[in-house]
């Protein structure tokens, strides 16, 4: 494959995997909403104010708002570095090595179910970002026949 098919290929799978971390990424949402209104009912109903029940539902709520926003910041970068891919802009070198990294941690938002996809959306990604694909991509080096220039000795030395 040329290294431009190999970016269409990745951004494409970019794209793919930030559609699953945003359905993953609306459950863990509309999961969060129903412990506050959870959180909150508890607290009306106690007598004495917050009680320990109420206490580890507000808890659990604010780490799950943290993984969303870990989810919502690695969703940007899955869709910014799909479309940097796409339409070979600059910057996404550096896209596309941060939402390889944050792929690879994908089970914080979007748990089990898409972590192996996103395992292996890091490993292609980094694979081409720091592998001669994607120096030749990014124009840091030509293919291998002209960066090396590398010709057949002449006939008379082939013995």
């Amino acid at each position: 494959m040329k290294p431009k098919e190999h970016a269409n290929l990745l951004s494409i799978f970019f794209w793919v995997f930030a559609a699953f971390q945003t359905l993953m990424f609306l459950l863990i949402a509309l999961y969060v909403v129903f412990m506050g209104v959870a959180g909150v009912m508890a607290v009306m109903e106690s007598k004495n104010g917050l009680d320990g029940g109420s206490v580890v539902l507000f808890v659990i709520g604010a780490i799950l708002l943290l993984l969303l926003a870990f989810g919502a910041v690695s969703i940007a970068l899955n869709v910014a570095a799909g479309y940097g891919l796409r339409n070979e802009k600059a910057w996404a070198k550096k896209c596309v090595t941060a939402a390889s990294i944050l792929s690879s941690l994908s089970f914080m938002c979007g748990g089990m179910m898409i972590a192996p996809l996103g395992m292996a959306l890091a490993v292609y990604g980094l694979w081409f970002r720091f592998g001669g694909v994607g120096d030749v991509y990014f124009g840091k080096t030509f293919p291998m026949q002209q960066q090396y220039n590398v010709l057949p000795p002449p006939p008379e030395n082939w013995r």
